[in-house]
């Protein structure tokens, strides 16, 4: 059974997150992005219920967007629980001020900002970051390029978030590729688009996931709580069971 928490440098990251994208009907959700902006980016009490559902199932940690309806949420619940886990994803330094008050344990870099390839704009956030006390971390939606980049570049940080999953949604080349990559980068990967926006069914998305030994991490976004019932049920029973 593997431990429910990646231990980096004494910080504890729960290996199961729930995602936030649906909270802000992002758009790889095609038709029902528009219905899950309205849902829950316009009535923030809605996320607080799938966060309720969430820590009842034992899931305390949240990937979190800097958006202040999913902020809002995440401090309705803390109301009411005594730990939840914030890793979340920042796009300036002021995302990184606000999220200070949940002691993150890591903040990840948002992949429109990886994406850019400023190195120094790159270098700065992660400095500003560990400032904080956190660990640092990148996100990307290219993985394959970005890796590729990232290897013969300086940059100090602890994690990669990276979209991972059966069907090859938003993933730029092979698995074999990726595997490659990772291995020579030599980071904690947090894997993204696990569901392929819904695109595979639940259990056989996270089977997938499960098998590759190089994921340490993966975040699931769910849009009721039903959802959240069946995802995190079977994550807990096939991510966390592999050695």
């Amino acid at each position: 059974m593997r431990s429910p928490f990646l231990n980096i440098s004494g910080k504890r990251i729960p290996r199961i997150l729930l995602g936030t994208s649906p909270f802000i009907g992002a758009g790889q959700f095609g038709a029902r992005s528009r219905i899950y902006f309205s849902k829950f980016y316009l009535n923030p009490k809605n996320i607080v219920k799938i966060i309720d559902r969430c820590i009842e199932l034992g899931i305390i940690g949240i990937q979190a967007l800097p958006e202040e309806p999913i902020i809002w949420a995440i401090r309705e619940a803390l109301k009411k629980y005594e730990e939840i886990i914030v890793v979340p994803s920042i796009i300036s330094v002021r995302d990184i001020e606000l999220m200070q008050e949940f002691e993150c344990p890591l903040m990840l870099i948002h992949g429109a900002i990886t994406n850019s390839r400023k190195v120094r704009m790159l270098e700065e956030l992660l400095d500003r970051i560990r400032e904080t006390g956190s660990l640092a971390g990148l996100v990307t939606h290219t993985p394959i390029t970005t890796m590729k980049w990232l290897i013969n570049k300086n940059l100090k940080y602890e994690a990669l978030m990276l979209p991972v999953n059966k069907i090859g949604y938003m993933i730029d080349g092979t698995l074999d590729a990726m595997k490659h990559l990772v291995s020579k980068l030599g980071k904690h990967i947090i894997a993204k688009k696990v569901l392929a926006a819904g695109r595979i069914p639940v259990k056989e998305a996270i089977e997938f996931v499960s098998k590759l030994p190089f994921i340490d991490v993966i975040a699931l976004g769910v849009a009721s709580e039903e959802e959240a019932i069946e995802t995190f049920t079977i994550a807990k029973q096939l991510f966390l069971k592999q050695p």
